[in-house]
């Protein structure tokens, strides 16, 4: 029965966890055919340039699982207020910051014309 597999789960220290992702990208083999296709491309590695961007707003702490005490509620103090988004665009070369832009709001196409 349910309870019963709960209670031994239990007696043997398991609990809930959230699950993480492991990246595709982690693939070592992966990994090593896509920097054999770039380095076939291209002549000069220091012409490469990469894009890269991140965001945040006040929601970017929240999570939605958490630990409370036996018989009390888990509760996080947290900011309702509108939200308010900045996304960073970079621009790297292999070994050095070229430019980057911090933009108010969401990145759309636009940006990139």
């Amino acid at each position: 029965s349910v309870p019963t597999l709960a209670c031994t789960l239990h007696c043997l220290q398991f609990t809930c966890k959230k699950a993480s992702v492991e990246a595709i990208e982690c693939d070592d083999l992966w990994h090593a055919a896509f920097m054999n296709r770039i380095g076939a491309m291209v002549e000069d590695l220091g012409m490469l340039m990469f894009t890269n961007g991140s965001s945040k707003d006040d929601r970017t702490p929240h999570r939605k699982y958490g630990w409370g005490l036996e018989g009390f509620r888990c509760t996080k103090k947290q900011c309702f207020v509108p939200r308010q988004r900045y996304s960073l665009l970079l621009i790297l070369t292999l070994d050095v910051l070229i430019t980057y832009e911090i933009v108010e709001g969401f990145v759309t196409s636009a940006h990139f014309v």
